[in-house]
């Protein structure tokens, strides 16, 4: 699993939790509220009940005196009944059930038939039935009391589980997911960061465990096949060194054996046999001048010291000027060169492109021992011009073709022909540095294309343009 995904789960997981715990203490919160409220209609209906009993027992205790000489008797006996009034209004009020509502109602028809009663015999016996009323809804009010209170206990208990369960889920949460990151990300991170630091100290054999999540897995990966290309390339440095050192030797046995021969009197006086000599002197020098000229255009190149004197060049001269090099090298090899009749303006270095075209050629006869023809094409459109070496030599393997560009990279087929694979690594980067592009297509045993395409300068868009419109005139 990737941290991101692991990481995305534990999120929405705690999230969840921590929604769902907010969702219920809302529910809570709302019944514990509507608990209050309950609670304090029942307080209310207590006081009020009491008071009634009260404000009951004071006009019958004015019933029971019969003052009747004292002015304010009737007028004390109407203000209590009016309060006993307004108070039955109040709880019917507050009543928050049918139940209440009819208990009261009960009290308040009991009481009001006391109070319309004669002051007879019976009067005690009525004035009891309407005390008995009242303390049932006393009662009445004190048991809904008491039911709220245990309500509202209960849903605190309710909420404490509540709030104690969410905030242990969410550290637990939040503890598994820091162990696991410590653990399962933050260990197998450094022990590649480990990995990478015995490497650069100098252990080119140790490998990245390929352990935990995706993330870390991938960057072991990724090391993994980096320090296997820097083996191989590096084994394929040691393996075109000593290539190097195999090349470098083999012009020395003929240039010493020229050079041998050149102290015997008798040869000097043979201008042939000197004439044999000097080109087998020339060719060896020219072979050692190529070798030494890719390592240090690659030395270059990999430096960054690169240099092109860029100047308007005709691609057509330059093919010539190289075919010219190529007119004696091989008898079993023709040449056969194809260019339009327009120039083909580029602004390029223009040596450096011989290079590039030179080394093409030469891979074309070197690639192709049985001899044959070699051709190469000028052409140009509207954007680039481009040339194009072909030729019947033993081709390249399709699993090659991609990396043949690469330093000391040779082809499987090719292991038999001399060389160090720096010729066409030079090449790709000189048509790169000229802003064009390098193309192969190959066929085992059939032959090769290499196609370089090169910018078009202004100049060859002006001249294009300016034979369009004496054409249109």
């Amino acid at each position: 699993m990737s941290i991101r995904t692991l990481l995305t789960i534990s999120m929405t997981a705690l999230l969840a939790v921590a929604a769902a715990a907010a969702m219920c203490l809302v529910v809570f919160t709302s019944r514990l509220d509507r608990t209050a409220t309950s609670l304090n209609a029942a307080t209310d209906g207590i006081r009020i009940a009491e008071q009634l009993e009260v404000d009951l027992l004071r006009h019958s205790r004015l019933n029971i005196q019969r003052l009747p000489a004292a002015a304010d008797a009737p007028h004390e006996r109407a203000v209590l009944e009016r309060s006993l009034d307004e108070q039955f209004a109040q709880a019917l009020q507050i009543a928050t059930s049918p139940k209440e509502r009819d208990v009261v109602n009960r009290a308040r028809t009991t009481v009001e038939h006391y109070l319309a009663a004669p002051d007879d015999g019976a009067a005690d016996r009525r004035l009891e039935r309407a005390l008995e009323a009242l303390s049932e809804l006393v009662a009445f009010n004190v048991a809904e009391a008491d039911a709220s209170a245990v309500d509202a206990a209960g849903w605190n208990r309710v909420g404490a589980v509540i709030g104690g369960a969410a905030a242990f889920l969410l550290i637990l949460g939040t503890a598994g997911i820091l162990a696991w990151l410590h653990l399962g990300a933050f260990q197998p991170l450094f022990r590649v960061r480990d990995t990478i630091e015995q490497f650069a100290a100098g252990d080119r054999h140790v490998r990245a465990r390929d352990a935990g999540p995706a993330e870390i897995r991938m960057i072991a990966r990724s090391f993994n096949e980096m320090a296997r290309q820097l083996a191989e390339q590096r084994q394929r440095q040691l393996t075109s060194l000593a290539a190097v050192v195999h090349d470098l030797r083999n012009p020395l046995a003929p240039l010493k054996v020229a050079a041998e021969s050149g102290k015997n009197a008798d040869v000097l006086h043979d201008p042939i046999r000197i004439e044999r000599f000097l080109n087998v002197i020339s060719r060896q020098v020219d072979h050692l001048e190529r070798m030494t000229s890719d390592l240090l255009d690659s030395a270059r190149i990999e430096a960054g010291q690169l240099e092109l004197r860029l100047e308007y060049c005709d691609l057509r001269e330059i093919v010539r000027t190289v075919q010219e090099l190529f007119t004696t090298t091989s008898t079993a090899h023709q040449l056969a060169v194809s260019v339009p009749r327009e120039p083909v303006w580029i602004r390029a270095d223009e040596l450096r492109i011989q290079q590039v075209l030179t080394n093409l050629i030469s891979n074309a006869i070197k690639y192709s021992p049985d001899g044959g023809r070699i051709r190469v094409a000028v052409e140009s459109n509207s954007d680039a011009g481009s040339i194009t070496v072909t030729d019947p030599g033993i081709g390249i393997e399709p699993d090659d073709l991609q990396r043949i560009f690469e330093p000391f990279r040779r082809s499987a087929s090719a292991e038999r022909v001399p060389g160090v694979g720096l010729g066409l690594a030079v090449t790709r980067r000189l048509v790169i540095a000229h802003g064009g592009t390098i193309n192969v297509q190959s066929q085992p045993g059939v032959g090769t294309t290499f196609t370089v395409e090169l910018p078009l300068s202004v100049t060859s868009h002006t001249m294009h343009l300016s034979k369009a419109l004496q054409v249109v005139h």
